[in-house]
């Protein structure tokens, strides 16, 4: 009687023990594996053929293939990613959108992401990582039109940084002119937003609003001398971007494109899922559309290529207007 009395018990302990043992080992594996960037570029590009469709035009009419842009691999650009660990891929420890905006290149469209984890602006400039990103901006744009991307200022605003805003400003003005006179187009890119909210849970916290302003205007100071023979650099307000999607999607669902951390919520880097989302919307702003959202209940009427200044790019990065919809209308992903 004692016996058949604890048996059950018993079971239900050993149970126990194994459901522990499992959560432990599932948390150990997610903690400790790296991404398998292939796999999940893999599982990207196998999406249904409606997510990769060609664009809308202005009335979101389908645009017949022997008019949208197919871009001539012979000609194909070359991107170059500059920036902190918000550039930087997963796979390398970083939590940036770089990785998610390289894969969208097609047809001959190829690039590098430089992002380093923890870069201040004026440490990245002069370092022997910028000087071997120069030579290599150099090098390509003898034979084809090269894009270099630059992005700081998360690192910058710390206390401890040293870093001014005159010389974040200064740097990135550097930056831009270096690439101008090694021959490639310099977009300055304002910082990705922080996924922070006020203690409403409803407010984005605007905390990279200084570095956003003089990202601007370090735009302004490179057109301003700039050489009239060069092509013009570019630029493209992520900051205002990502701000107003994260606020759209409101702070739960923003959580979700969350860097992996143990103890505390990393609103400044992004998993696997944000590199995608996020790099979706650099594509978008590099082909022309707007930083801010469409209202809701309104067509959206951009179309890469038709009247954008999208630089002709439009025909090297691959469309994807179910994504580019729900991101533009502020729909979580």
């Amino acid at each position: 009687m004692v016996l058949s009395g604890t048996q059950p018990g018993r079971s239900r302990l050993r149970y126990l023990l194994f459901a522990a043992l499992g959560v432990i080992g599932i948390v150990f594996l997610w903690t400790t594996t790296g991404t398998d960037t292939k796999q999940l570029k893999e599982v990207v590009s196998s999406w249904p053929a409606a997510v990769a469709s060609h664009f809308s035009d202005a009335d979101n009419d389908s645009i017949p293939s022997s008019e949208v842009a197919q871009g001539d691999p012979a000609n194909a650009p070359y991107f170059v990613l500059i920036g902190d660990s918000t550039t930087r891929g997963q796979a390398k420890d970083g939590g940036g959108w770089g990785d998610g905006f390289l894969w969208l290149l097609t047809r001959g469209a190829s690039g590098v992401n430089r992002g380093f984890n923890g870069a201040l602006s004026t440490g990245y400039f002069h370092s022997p990582i910028w000087e071997e990103a120069i030579e290599d901006i150099r090098k390509m744009a003898a034979s084809r039109n090269v894009y270099v991307t630059i992005q700081f200022g998360h690192n910058d605003q710390a206390p401890n940084s040293n870093v001014t805003l005159d010389l974040y400003q200064e740097a990135l003005v550097g930056m831009a002119r270096e690439v101008l006179a090694a021959g490639a187009t310099p977009i300055l890119v304002t910082p990705l937003a922080r996924r922070d909210f006020e203690a409403d849970g409803v407010t984005v916290t605007d905390n990279l609003k200084d570095q956003r302003e003089r990202t601007l205007l370090a735009f302004q100071e490179v057109l301003s001398a700039q050489e009239p023979d060069n092509k013009p650099a570019r630029l493209i307000n992520l900051n205002a971007a990502s701000l107003a999607y994260i606020g759209a999607i409101g702070k739960t669902a923003s959580f979700r494109y969350n860097k992996f951390h143990p103890f505390l919520p990393d609103t400044t880097h992004l998993n696997e899922l944000g590199a995608i989302v996020f790099g979706r919307v650099v594509a978008d702003l590099i082909l022309g559309h707007p930083p801010s959202l469409v209202p809701s209940g309104q067509k959206d009427t951009w179309a890469p290529g038709k009247g954008n200044n999208d630089d002709g790019l439009s025909g090297y990065i691959a469309p994807d207007p179910y994504m580019t919809g729900l991101l533009w209308h502020g729909d979580a992903i």
